[in-house]
């Protein structure tokens, strides 16, 4: 009986820890792209089903000669996205791969350049 107690205890401190390392990555991923970011355009490569409901799309880009690629959870600000298209992906200088669609990152820019 303690043991499972313990092992309970473990996962919840664990999960704690893990929603708090991806909230303070989050954070530092938006603070990057507010304070100084550059746009170029990006193809949307692929629809695919997640978890339950979920969609998301993979898009890619090019910066310096360089291909990137990122995917992200379609959002009310992308439900429409079709594959093919192109759209402004806003990314910060320093590193490429903090990167988002400008129309899904409206949500937190501020003020959009």
């Amino acid at each position: 009986m303690k043991s499972a107690k313990l092992i309970y205890r473990i996962f919840i401190t664990l999960f704690f820890i893990t929603i708090v390392f991806f909230a303070i990555r989050e954070c530092g991923f938006h603070k990057n792209l507010k304070s100084d970011y550059k746009e170029t355009i990006a193809t949307i490569l692929e629809i695919k089903s997640g978890y339950k409901f979920h969609k998301y799309y993979r898009y890619r880009f090019e910066v310096n000669g360089q291909t990137y690629y990122n995917s992200a959870e379609i959002s009310e600000e992308t439900k429409e996205i079709k594959v093919g298209q192109k759209y402004i992906v806003i990314y910060w200088p320093e590193d490429p791969q903090v990167c988002r669609l400008k129309r899904d990152a409206q949500k937190f820019l501020v003020p959009a350049k």
